[in-house]
């Protein structure tokens, strides 16, 4: 297989075979579109079709593809590879990588040593300098297991009875905790796991792999490494602790240290970003800015009123009968409106638009036909940036969404206040309480409600999407319509920040104390709420009277000081509007 076999990383890979000397055959993948060729050499298991499935994983590797020609294989005996005989020593594992280069007609390449392949990396840069560009080392070591001159290592009789503990639980994505700490309780990564172990490798064959893993020593070849060589480790690494990677650097000439922060043994589940930010950099000499892929969507939910009394009401197979028809409805006005369903959500939908227009009637549509139905629907639509996640969406943009619909009343329609600004001149009516004692400025503060008719409901501004935001535009409306003219013209800036913290009830409390803060700055009112997609991720809306006092309370070091004392565990997003 030679280099027009190459596939880009908009398409899964597909799998080929390379032939060792030996007469082993290693399953590999091509893909990407770099200038220079990456050999992925893995850990402990792997399997090159499964690694697709995770997001992260698959995530991960896209971005390796943007910047290199990606070959990726599995170790021989395990994966798709033929199993062997007897287990592997030295040679013969380094046999593995000059087979797929030779396949994939690739002369020199960097290495991408992770974990238990950091060694073997190690070996073939020290034993074919011709054949490598550079040596990228993940959470790897060139020992494991201790002894008089390496006092770090594990002791045997420790690994032994790792291995010892994990057999009979083996395919049950057992010492996931070890292994990836930060989703070792999400149930989706735990499946994921168990597949692999099940997949990659028999228990048998998985303990016989660990425990050769104790005769692994390239302490001896590190001096005869002299490709440019980048050892990254993060610090509280559980499996490989960080003393490993120290090693490695210190005795590798001209070896240069990144030391990241996580706890996580995988590369591709915790901060992985600026892993291969550091990755890039090293191998290409810059680093580039990648933005999730982010488009502009209309965003409807949908879902049924006292579902849960309903069900008990008609009972398992009437309610299933009329969940069916509910969908039914919901799909075919969808497609009718030119939408996208992307997914269902027990009792209600979640669909994207291009227009705000389409998805506004498309809502109208659903509530009427739930009406014949005999059942009430409410919505909510929200036009805004969201965040492409394979098949599904998430961001800020999702989560109004979601907050304007938990709002709407049985039969609503409630939309944010960009939608109404980009459905002008569609047809489309409104019915504002109060309207006819508002000037056009009052308007734009009040909530905007329609029952089953083809207008939406309107709050003002995503700060809207709680109940606070609702009673705030409420306060605001009356104070303009006492006020003067000249309070009608006055702008309202909107700062909506985003930020993940690792506890919300120990944020929320450092949260309130902040309000001498907020208070110094003149924040005129403030709501937060925890995102629906993800319950440790907050959203905060706070209002100011001036672009200025935003940026300065967004500056402020006691507000930085005060997230860090509050847990905010990665930087924030801050987004700022203005509204007249």
């Amino acid at each position: 297989m030679g280099p027009d076999q190459m596939v880009t990383v908009d398409l899964l890979p597909e799998t080929h075979y390379a032939k060792a000397d030996d007469g082993v055959h290693i399953a590999y993948q091509l893909f990407g579109s770099g200038a220079f060729d990456l050999v992925i050499i893995p850990g402990f298991i792997s399997h090159v079709e499964l690694a697709w499935d995770d997001e992260a994983m698959s995530d991960a590797l896209r971005r390796l593809g943007t910047f290199s020609r990606v070959i990726m294989f599995d170790k021989r005996g395990t994966g798709m590879s033929d199993r062997t005989d007897r287990l592997p020593d030295a040679d013969r594992r380094m046999l593995d990588i000059e087979a797929v280069m030779n396949a994939a007609g690739s002369e020199r390449a960097a290495l991408f040593g992770i974990s238990e392949g950091g060694p073997m990396a190690i070996l073939f840069a020290a034993a074919h300098p011709e054949r490598t560009q550079a040596l990228v080392l993940m959470g790897s070591y060139a020992r494991i297991t201790s002894c008089p001159d390496y006092p770090i290592g594990m002791p045997s009789e420790q690994l032994y009875a790792f291995a010892h503990y994990l057999e009979p639980r083996w395919g049950s994505g057992v010492a996931l905790g070890a292994w990836a700490p930060s989703v070792a309780d999400d149930p989706r990564a735990r499946e994921g796991f168990a597949r692999m172990q099940r997949l990659a490798s028999s228990p048998g064959a998985a303990m016989a792999l660990l425990s050769s893993y104790m005769e692994i020593d390239v302490r001896a070849a590190l001096p005869l490494v002299h490709a440019p060589t980048l050892v990254v480790h993060r610090t509280g690494d559980r499996m490989i602790p960080l003393a490993h990677g120290e090693y490695v650097a210190e005795h590798t000439d001209g070896a240069r240290l990144v030391e990241v922060p996580g706890t996580d043994h995988f590369w591709w589940t915790e901060g992985t970003n600026q892993i291969l930010d550091e990755v890039e950099e090293f191998l290409t000499g810059a680093r580039s800015v990648h933005e999730p892929d982010r488009v502009l969507a209309s965003v409807l939910f949908t879902d049924i009123v006292d579902s849960t009394r309903q069900a008990a009401e008609l009972g398992d197979k009437a309610w299933r009968l009329l969940l069916d028809r509910h969908d039914a409805l919901a799909e075919r006005q969808v497609a009718r409106h030119g939408g996208r369903l992307v997914k269902t959500t027990g009792d209600g939908i979640l669909a994207t638009f291009d227009g705000p227009a389409r998805s506004v009637r498309c809502a109208q549509a659903i509530s009427d036909g739930a009406q014949a139905l005999g059942i009430d629907v409410r919505a909510g639509v929200h036009t805004g940036e969201v965040e492409l996640r394979g098949d599904d969406i998430a961001g800020l943009g999702v989560n109004i969404a979601a907050r304007i619909e938990a709002l709407a009343q049985p039969g609503e329609v409630l939309v944010s206040r960009t939608v109404t600004d980009l459905v002008v001149g569609s047809g489309i009516e409104f019915d504002f309480p109060d309207a006819g004692r508002c000037s056009p400025q009052d308007v734009d503060e009040n909530l905007r409600r329609r029952r089953r008719r083809p207008c939406p409901h309107s709050v003002a501004g995503p700060g809207c999407a709680s109940a606070a935001g609702r009673s705030y535009c409420r306060k605001r409306r009356a104070r303009l319509i006492k006020g003067n003219t000249e309070e009608h013209q006055m702008a309202t800036v909107l700062m909506v920040v985003q930020h993940p913290v690792k506890d919300f009830d120990a944020w929320r409390i450092e949260y309130d104390k902040a309000q001498p803060i907020r208070d110094k700055h003149g924040v005129t009112d403030a709501t937060v709420f925890r995102n629906a997609d993800d319950p440790n991720e907050i959203t905060g809306l706070h209002w100011f009277s001036s672009v200025d006092e935003a940026h300065a309370f967004a500056d402020d070091p006691d507000l930085k000081d005060a997230m860090a004392r509050a847990g905010v565990s990665g930087p924030p997003r801050i987004e700022i509007s203005v509204e007249v």
